[in-house]
Protein backbone atom coordinates (compact mmCIF):
# COMPACT_ATOMS: atom_id res chain seq x y z
CA UNK A 1 0.00 0.00 0.00
CA UNK A 2 1.43 3.57 -1.00
CA UNK A 3 0.18 5.16 2.43
CA UNK A 4 2.75 2.41 4.45
CA UNK A 5 5.75 3.23 1.85
CA UNK A 6 9.06 4.23 3.70
CA UNK A 7 9.61 7.33 0.88
CA UNK A 8 6.03 8.35 1.64
CA UNK A 9 6.22 8.28 5.74
CA UNK A 10 9.48 10.02 5.38
CA UNK A 11 7.80 13.14 3.09
CA UNK A 12 4.68 13.21 5.64
CA UNK A 13 7.42 14.13 8.55
CA UNK A 14 9.29 16.49 6.52
CA UNK A 15 6.08 18.10 6.10
CA UNK A 16 5.30 17.66 9.52
CA UNK A 17 8.60 19.29 10.89
CA UNK A 18 7.97 22.08 7.94
CA UNK A 19 4.57 23.03 9.10
CA UNK A 20 6.20 22.97 13.14
CA UNK A 21 8.65 25.49 12.48
CA UNK A 22 6.52 28.29 10.59
CA UNK A 23 4.75 30.36 12.89
CA UNK A 24 0.72 30.51 12.31
CA UNK A 25 -1.00 33.45 10.85
CA UNK A 26 -3.57 35.20 14.26
CA UNK A 27 -4.52 38.15 12.37
CA UNK A 28 -4.51 40.00 9.31
CA UNK A 29 -4.96 43.62 8.01
CA UNK A 30 -5.22 44.78 4.21
CA UNK A 31 -4.82 48.42 3.02
CA UNK A 32 -6.71 50.14 0.29
CA UNK A 33 -3.47 50.83 -0.50
CA UNK A 34 -1.97 47.03 -1.51
CA UNK A 35 -0.03 46.57 1.90
CA UNK A 36 -0.67 43.31 4.00
CA UNK A 37 0.61 43.16 7.59
CA UNK A 38 0.26 39.76 9.07
CA UNK A 39 0.56 39.16 12.83
CA UNK A 40 2.33 35.59 13.50
CA UNK A 41 2.07 33.34 16.93
CA UNK A 42 5.64 34.06 17.11
CA UNK A 43 5.12 37.85 17.90
CA UNK A 44 6.40 39.03 14.76
CA UNK A 45 4.30 41.53 12.78
CA UNK A 46 5.32 41.33 9.08
CA UNK A 47 4.17 44.38 6.64
CA UNK A 48 4.69 42.99 2.78
CA UNK A 49 2.89 44.01 -0.51
CA UNK A 50 0.15 42.56 -1.91
CA UNK A 51 2.88 40.51 -4.57
CA UNK A 52 4.49 39.38 -1.44
CA UNK A 53 7.42 41.83 -1.21
CA UNK A 54 8.37 42.00 2.26
CA UNK A 55 8.94 45.19 3.27
CA UNK A 56 9.60 45.14 7.43
CA UNK A 57 9.13 43.28 10.40
CA UNK A 58 9.07 44.36 14.29
CA UNK A 59 8.03 42.11 17.17
CA UNK A 60 4.81 43.23 18.35
CA UNK A 61 5.49 42.96 22.17
CA UNK A 62 2.02 41.31 22.78
CA UNK A 63 -0.41 38.54 22.14
CA UNK A 64 -2.71 40.52 19.94
CA UNK A 65 -6.54 40.21 19.84
CA UNK A 66 -7.11 42.96 17.52
CA UNK A 67 -5.12 44.66 14.48
CA UNK A 68 -7.48 47.48 12.25
CA UNK A 69 -5.32 49.75 9.90
CA UNK A 70 -6.50 53.23 9.69
CA UNK A 71 -8.96 54.53 7.12
CA UNK A 72 -6.35 56.25 5.13
CA UNK A 73 -3.55 53.60 5.58
CA UNK A 74 -1.23 55.61 7.42
CA UNK A 75 -1.31 54.34 10.76
CA UNK A 76 -1.66 50.88 12.06
CA UNK A 77 -3.24 50.29 15.39
CA UNK A 78 -3.12 47.35 17.24
CA UNK A 79 -4.65 45.69 20.57
CA UNK A 80 -4.07 42.81 22.86
CA UNK A 81 -3.80 41.05 26.32
CA UNK A 82 -0.91 43.43 27.56
CA UNK A 83 -3.92 46.06 27.87
CA UNK A 84 -2.35 49.09 25.40
CA UNK A 85 -3.52 50.10 22.22
CA UNK A 86 -0.31 50.59 20.00
CA UNK A 87 -0.56 53.14 17.10
CA UNK A 88 2.00 52.47 14.71
CA UNK A 89 3.52 54.17 11.15
CA UNK A 90 2.93 52.16 8.19
CA UNK A 91 6.35 53.03 6.85
CA UNK A 92 8.48 50.91 9.21
CA UNK A 93 5.90 49.82 11.98
CA UNK A 94 7.20 52.30 14.08
CA UNK A 95 5.49 52.69 17.43
CA UNK A 96 3.79 56.55 17.81
CA UNK A 97 1.90 56.13 19.91
CA UNK A 98 1.07 53.78 23.07
CA UNK A 99 -2.76 53.67 24.85
CA UNK A 100 -2.92 52.76 28.60
CA UNK A 101 -6.09 50.85 28.94
CA UNK A 102 -5.21 48.31 31.76
CA UNK A 103 -7.99 50.11 34.32
CA UNK A 104 -9.94 48.10 31.74
CA UNK A 105 -8.67 44.81 30.56
CA UNK A 106 -7.03 43.00 27.57
CA UNK A 107 -8.31 44.97 24.31
CA UNK A 108 -10.81 42.68 22.57
CA UNK A 109 -11.45 44.66 19.57
CA UNK A 110 -10.79 47.96 17.49
CA UNK A 111 -13.17 49.92 15.74
CA UNK A 112 -12.96 53.25 13.44
CA UNK A 113 -15.76 55.69 12.42
CA UNK A 114 -15.90 55.80 8.79
CA UNK A 115 -14.60 58.86 7.00
CA UNK A 116 -17.12 58.67 4.07
CA UNK A 117 -20.16 58.69 6.20
CA UNK A 118 -18.69 61.19 9.02
CA UNK A 119 -17.58 64.81 7.83
CA UNK A 120 -16.56 64.89 11.63
CA UNK A 121 -13.18 63.83 13.31
CA UNK A 122 -11.93 60.71 13.34
CA UNK A 123 -12.90 58.16 16.61
CA UNK A 124 -11.71 55.32 17.62
CA UNK A 125 -13.68 52.15 19.34
CA UNK A 126 -11.86 50.23 22.12
CA UNK A 127 -13.80 47.21 23.23
CA UNK A 128 -12.14 45.71 26.20
CA UNK A 129 -12.74 42.59 28.62
CA UNK A 130 -14.72 44.46 31.24
CA UNK A 131 -17.37 45.15 28.87
CA UNK A 132 -16.27 48.72 28.67
CA UNK A 133 -16.40 50.61 25.00
CA UNK A 134 -13.62 53.45 25.10
CA UNK A 135 -13.77 56.24 22.70
CA UNK A 136 -10.56 57.44 21.58
CA UNK A 137 -10.03 60.78 19.40
CA UNK A 138 -7.24 63.39 18.41
CA UNK A 139 -7.03 66.48 21.25
CA UNK A 140 -7.23 69.30 19.37
CA UNK A 141 -6.01 71.07 22.06
CA UNK A 142 -2.59 69.26 22.30
CA UNK A 143 -2.34 69.87 18.64
CA UNK A 144 -0.26 72.80 18.68
CA UNK A 145 1.87 71.50 21.97
CA UNK A 146 5.33 72.08 21.37
CA UNK A 147 6.37 68.81 23.47
CA UNK A 148 4.06 67.11 21.13
CA UNK A 149 5.47 68.59 18.22
CA UNK A 150 9.20 67.92 19.12
CA UNK A 151 8.67 64.22 20.20
CA UNK A 152 6.88 63.62 17.04
CA UNK A 153 4.13 61.96 18.63
CA UNK A 154 0.40 62.80 18.32
CA UNK A 155 -1.63 63.40 21.98
CA UNK A 156 -4.81 61.68 21.87
CA UNK A 157 -7.93 62.20 24.29
CA UNK A 158 -9.91 59.03 25.93
CA UNK A 159 -13.58 59.12 26.81
CA UNK A 160 -14.23 56.48 29.04
CA UNK A 161 -17.50 57.59 30.45
CA UNK A 162 -16.17 59.23 33.20
CA UNK A 163 -16.38 62.26 31.06
CA UNK A 164 -18.92 64.04 29.46
CA UNK A 165 -19.45 61.24 26.76
CA UNK A 166 -21.69 58.54 26.98
CA UNK A 167 -20.82 55.54 29.09
CA UNK A 168 -21.66 52.30 27.09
Amino acid sequence: SLSSSPAVNRILDQRQDVRREIPGVRKLALSSGGLCVSHMDDGMLHMCTVNDVRICSVHAGDRLNAMEICPGGEMLVTGGDNCYVIIRNMRDLGVRCVLDLSSHGPIKCLSFTSTESNPAPQFMYVGTEDGMVTIVDADPAEANNLDGAIQGLPQYRVHDGRSNMKNW
